[in-house]
């Protein structure tokens, strides 16, 4: 029999949440995180919604692209920017 994870709150939860939903947190910490996420109503609606949104916007980003005119514009400034 396996112990139980230890608990962690709503803040360190949410706080690994971008890297939770990204598949990017070392084994141990994912398990505490989708623990909390397991027991804790208010986190898991707020995972939820942002998981789905991350979703919506990779699904727009797929099928718009941003226009050349504006793309150039952005990489004429960065590099403007870059030499200061």
């Amino acid at each position: 029999m396996s112990a139980a994870p230890d608990n962690i709150g709503c803040t360190a939860a949410l706080a690994a949440l971008a890297d939770y939903l990204k598949q990017e947190l070392a084994p141990e910490r994912e398990v505490l995180v989708r623990h909390h996420l397991e027991i804790c109503r208010k986190c898991v609606t707020y995972a939820t919604f942002e998981r789905n949104f991350v979703q919506m916007l990779a699904a727009v980003g797929r099928e718009q692209r941003c226009p050349d005119a504006v793309r150039v514009r952005i990489l004429l400034a960065l590099r403007t920017a870059g030499e200061h």
